[in-house]
């Protein structure tokens, strides 16, 4: 199969699973949300290792399923830049991690640019959780990758609301957009809320 082919194949089947999976955040996600501070978590600094040794004991075979939908080259930690490059970085979706802690959670986020958009995947060391979303660069649709249940899935069926935090990003309270599928909710975060 040439290197065309498979594209169009990862596209078909990107936008396949779009029309029977997607987790759909327009433009108006944001305005949905309410303007109240979620003040329970903190940005801390994480050193490197800390972060490839989380990725490898809490989400390898969501990095495999990543890598088989062609997201990833490999699904090895080695190919995600897991240096940290504080909350601010990451919540802009530039390429790095960042560490986030509160008094009953913790999470590394770490965003990756991938062929066709942006790849934010976030570990929960303390819940053994990973899950990612995939935000294609040509579509305003973003797809969530879940490994809570038999292995990695675009999860159907979800809601997404977003709040104003605590957090501070360039200055500005950041934004933390909850996707619940069934019940099971997971975050991603940007700035300027």
């Amino acid at each position: 199969m040439t290197e065309q082919e498979s594209d169009l194949t990862r596209r078909s089947m990107l936008k396949k699973a779009a029309a029977t999976a997607t987790v759909a955040v327009g433009a108006t996600a944001g305005l949905a949300g309410s303007a109240t501070a979620s003040p329970d978590l903190e940005a801390r600094r994480i050193e490197e290792r800390d972060v490839k040794a989380a990725f490898r004991k809490n989400a390898g075979p969501l990095l495999a399923d990543l890598a088989a939908d062609g997201l990833l080259d490999r699904g090895d930690v080695a190919e995600l830049p897991t240096h940290d490059v504080g909350f601010g970085e990451v919540a802009k979706k530039n390429e790095g991690a960042a560490y986030l802690e509160g008094e009953d959670h913790a999470e590394i986020d770490l965003v990756t640019h991938v062929d066709d958009g942006v790849l934010t995947i976030t570990v929960e060391p303390d819940d053994g959780r990973a899950y990612a979303f995939f935000s294609p660069s040509d579509e305003d649709t973003r797809y969530l990758y879940d490994q809570d249940t038999s292995g990695a899935e675009v999860s159907p069926d979800c809601e997404t609301t977003c709040t104003c935090t605590n957090i501070l990003c360039d200055g500005t309270r950041s934004q933390k957009c909850t996707t619940c599928c069934n019940g099971d909710c997971k975050t991603d975060y940007w700035c300027n809320c």
